[in-house]
């Protein structure tokens, strides 16, 4: 099986609400689009693939909160250093284009300030910690 797919299920298929398959949205192109993601980074490139290299630099941006323009800076430096014809994004736009068409967006979800909890599921309309009381809300002092 490939990356590309055990990373969907990985993502997906592991809850219990999960709704549309992916081959579903996206109908006959899926292999076509399976082999761009599957494609190596470079020739002779064995440790990355088209879709592993975005989703490990896109991980890299939000752990270190970067904007997208210094983003956009870092992608264009590494795809110039790269070997000629590399096949790495060279913009935050056209990264989320590439993992829209897997549907591997995100869902924003508040966190207590204290790490307690998340705001979801039963906890989704919730104002208030359920374990330390903590707001939900960022009050101006």
């Amino acid at each position: 099986m490939s990356d590309a797919f055990n990373l969907y299920e990985a993502t997906y298929m592991q809850d219990a609400d999960f709704i549309t398959p992916l081959d579903e949205k996206i109908g006959d192109d899926f292999p076509t689009i399976l082999e761009d993601a599957e494609t190596p980074l470079y020739q002779g490139c064995t440790k990355y693939k088209k879709l592993s290299a975005i989703v490990v630099l896109y991980r890299l941006k939000a752990v270190n909160g970067w904007s997208d323009k210094s983003f956009n800076g870092l992608l264009e430096i590494l795809h110039d250093m790269l070997p000629i014809y590399n096949v790495l994004l060279k913009s935050v736009y056209s990264e989320r284009k590439f993992l829209k068409t897997f549907d591997l967006g995100y869902e924003k979800i508040h966190a207590c300030i204290n790490d307690c909890c998340l705001f979801r599921k039963e906890n989704e309309n919730v104002d208030k910690c359920p374990t330390c009381g903590s707001s939900r809300w960022q009050e101006d002092e």
